[in-house]
C-alpha cells in the first residue's frame, strides 16, 4: 500500500510540473538585418506568428547591434524563438534621445507586420536568420532644442 501511495504521489508531481513553454519552446536563433545591403544598427525586429497559438501571444524580438546582428528573445533574454512561420515588423528609428524617438527610417510600411511583406520561417535547425530588406530610407532632420540663453543645440546621445 505504501509503495502504491508513493507511486501515485510521484506520478502526480510529474504531471503537474509541465513544460514552462507549453508546445512552443524557443530554439536559439540569431541573425543579421541588412537594409539595402548594409547592416542596420539600432533597429527593433519583431516576429508575429502566422496562424494561432491559442490565448497566448508570443512575439520573439531583438534589437540590432552595430553590425546589424541580433539574438532573438521570446520568454527570456536571448533564448531564441519557437518553430514556426512569422511575419516581420521592423522599426529603425531615425534618432533616439531618451524618450524622444524619431520616425521609422523605413516608413510606415515596415511598422506593421501585416504590411511589411517580410516573412521568415524558423525550424528546429535554424541557427542563423538573415533578414534582407530593400527600401527607401527616409531622411529625417533631427529636431533642435532650445537651451537657456537663446542658443539651440542638437539633441545628443549621452
Amino acid at each position: 500500500m505504501r509503495r502504491l501511495l508513493c507511486c501515485c504521489i510521484s506520478l502526480c508531481a510529474l504531471s503537474c510540473g509541465g513544460n514552462q513553454y507549453g508546445d512552443h519552446p524557443p530554439h536559439p536563433v540569431s541573425g543579421q538585418l541588412l537594409i539595402n545591403g548594409e547592416p542596420a544598427e539600432g533597429a527593433t525586429v519583431r516576429l508575429f506568428h502566422l496562424g494561432t497559438w491559442g490565448e497566448k501571444t508570443i512575439v520573439p524580438q531583438a534589437t540590432t547591434g552595430k553590425d546589424g546582428r541580433f539574438n532573438l528573445s521570446t520568454y527570456g533574454m536571448d533564448d531564441g524563438a519557437p518553430v514556426g512561420e512569422y511575419q516581420v515588423e521592423i522599426n529603425w528609428p531615425a534618432y533616439e534621445h531618451g524618450k524622444n524617438i524619431g520616425p521609422n527610417r523605413l516608413g510606415r510600411k515596415f511598422d506593421d507586420h501585416k504590411t511589411s511583406g517580410v516573412n521568415v520561417k524558423i525550424d528546429a535547425d535554424t541557427k542563423d536568420l538573415p533578414i534582407t530588406v530593400t527600401a527607401s530610407i527616409l531622411q529625417v532632420k533631427e529636431p533642435t532644442r532650445q537651451i537657456p540663453g537663446g542658443l539651440e543645440a542638437k539633441n545628443r546621445k549621452n
